[in-house]
């Protein structure tokens, strides 16, 4: 069974996270940059901007049309 993101997840994000995209591989990557700033090619969504931050938080994670999913992380 994959992995699901989460509110609990997203408010557990470092505060320099901007938001989440699932790549190709199931993998869950955190983005300083915002959704706007980011492309996908066939595999990922990254950021032009090689400034910005990104890291990978974990592996398993749902996959299913990850090409449209981006998720933005509010911080409190």
């Amino acid at each position: 069974m994959n992995k699901l993101i989460t509110k609990s997840l997203i408010a557990s994000m470092p505060r320099w996270v901007k938001c989440l995209t699932v790549d190709s591989n199931g993998k869950l990557w955190g983005h300083e940059a915002s959704k706007a700033d980011l492309e996908c090619n066939k595999a990922r969504h990254y950021c032009v901007d090689m400034s910005k931050r990104e890291q990978c938080f974990g592996q398993g994670f749902d996959r299913r049309d990850w090409q449209h999913r981006v998720f933005a992380v509010a911080h409190k």
